[in-house]
């Protein structure tokens, strides 16, 4: 089964595609979000889609705070959630993604030796990557 992982974020969104036999996620690209114009990162999603489909199920990172409240960020996934549904007509599920953006940061720093304008140039691909391969290997 092939999955399309999503890091949603208001200024960038994150993708890394992964499939649950091989059990490894690629981290694919960067969109920027400009003037909030999510549907442009709607199309930008169907066109990954079509270059690495066909696509089983779409992850979407789902930000909690540690008292499982909701926030801002939490409302604005849940409306594009709805708002990928309506356009792809391919299963969105959430998926805790919970410091996958600081553990990449971290990672990149320690072990990359990147410069923080080289990792936040990849930060949220990656970030998508991270939580898809986290959620490949709690399927073996």
């Amino acid at each position: 089964m092939k999955i399309l992982a999503i890091d949603f974020g208001l200024k960038r969104i994150g993708l890394a595609i992964g499939d649950t036999d091989l059990k490894i996620a690629n981290g694919l690209t960067t969109i920027e979000i400009k003037n909030n114009n999510f549907m442009l990162a709607i199309h930008q999603i169907k066109k990954n889609i079509n270059n690495y489909g066909p696509i089983d199920l779409i992850l979407l990172g789902y930000p909690t705070k540690l008292d499982n409240q909701t926030s801002s960020i939490t409302l604005a996934v849940e409306n594009f959630k709805n708002l990928l549904s309506e356009n792809i007509k391919i299963s969105v599920q959430f998926y805790d993604e919970n410091y996958s953006t600081k553990n990449t940061i971290s990672f990149y720093k320690e072990f990359a030796d990147l410069k923080m304008s080289q990792i936040k140039k990849i930060k949220d691909k990656m970030a998508a990557q991270y939580f898809l391969q986290k959620y490949l290997d709690e399927k073996k």
